[in-house]
């Protein structure tokens, strides 16, 4: 009987060191992984680009002729009305010997250093400043070639920006002050020429800035200018349309006009898609694209087509479904690999 007993005894030890030894033989064949569950999701396509937050419904003033700032009579905040001078001006015949790179706000000061205009222009401007105190209302000769004119509000509004001073030289349409119709804030943003397409009003954006960073705002975009222009940058020269965001809101204590603020613009919005990450996709020498599902705990090799890339992954056009599991790390992962998933995520995550 102690006999029969201790064969049992021996035959249970060798079971229990059999199926320990060939349960760490399948388990070293599986091979751990983490993965994703495909679920649809919506992306937005943004543009983001940085402007100067101005007066909403502004208007520049501009120059008609090259002049010298005689008397500016208004200052930032004034309430002006249809018809007001803003400021008087200097006006010369002798105006257009100036060399284009003297311009703008070029101070009388320094017209001496001018070498590129004659000694005859230089001598002219020296009359005038001579002869016209630069806080002087004096009228001019009816003989003399030098003109005292007004520079005239063409709106009602309040003065939001003078961008000239007294005595300072200005070049033909030069805009010399910015008068706001309300009390609102947009922001103004140059959009290169390669994006403009993108952009149309009332598409929504959020406003965040280093100068209110404690504070996000969102806005709308209300106005595409008609023209280009070319922007110089210290990266180079650009072609941009100018583009006015406006602030959905009149609570904004922290923003104040000549601030610098970014939008990020949504352009468009892509609905119901599947999203793959990066990490998972391989492509065959062919450049056939393909990914490992986790099918019964095995890797199923599986190809695909991709469309956009956006900042989690590729979109998928052909070759999956929602709900597929998809294996995320495929460095040593072989077809028909038995794998065991540590971790499961969602695409939405």
């Amino acid at each position: 009987m102690v006999k029969k007993y201790a064969i049992l005894f021996s035959f249970t030890i060798i079971a229990i060191v059999g199926i320990h030894f060939f349960g760490n033989s399948i388990k070293c064949k599986t091979i751990n992984v983490n993965a994703i569950k495909l679920n649809y999701i919506s992306i937005e396509n943004t543009i983001t680009c940085s402007g100067k937050i101005q007066a909403a419904n502004s208007n520049d003033v501009f120059t008609n002729e090259t002049c010298i700032i005689n008397n500016v009579n208004v200052k930032i905040g004034d309430s002006v009305k249809a018809g007001d001078s803003l400021m008087n001006v200097i006006k010369s015949d002798i105006t257009s010997t100036i060399p284009a790179n003297a311009f703008p706000m070029l101070g009388i000061s320094n017209i001496n250093n001018l070498s590129s205009i004659d000694k005859e222009s230089i001598e002219t401007y020296k009359q005038i400043i001579n002869n016209y105190s630069m806080s002087s209302n004096s009228k001019t000769d009816e003989n003399s070639d030098i003109n005292i004119e007004n520079i005239i509000s063409p709106i009602s509004g309040v003065v939001t920006a003078i961008n000239v001073e007294n005595g300072s030289l200005v070049e033909k349409n030069t805009s010399v002050v910015t008068i706001s119709e309300s009390n609102g804030l947009e922001i103004f943003l140059p959009i290169n020429e390669t994006q403009i397409s993108n952009i149309k009003e009332g598409q929504p954006a959020v406003i965040t800035g280093s100068a209110f960073k404690n504070s996000e705002y969102h806005g709308t975009v209300n106005k595409i200018s008609d023209t280009a222009r070319q922007l110089i940058s210290t990266s180079g020269q650009e072609t941009v349309v100018d583009v006015s965001v406006s602030i959905d809101s009149d609570q904004y204590e922290d923003l104040k006009t000549g601030f610098t603020a970014k939008c990020k613009i949504t352009t468009s919005t892509d609905e119901n898609i599947l999203i793959v990450p990066y990490i998972s996709v391989l492509a065959e020498d062919d450049g056939r694209e393909f990914v490992y599902r986790c099918i019964d705990d095995k890797a199923v090799k599986t190809y695909i087509n991709t469309g956009k890339e956006f900042s989690d992954g590729f979109q998928i056009l052909d070759g999956l479904n929602v709900n597929d599991i998809i294996i995320l790390e495929t460095q040593n992962i072989k077809d028909g690999d038995k794998v065991f998933i540590n971790k499961m995520l969602e695409s939405s995550d």
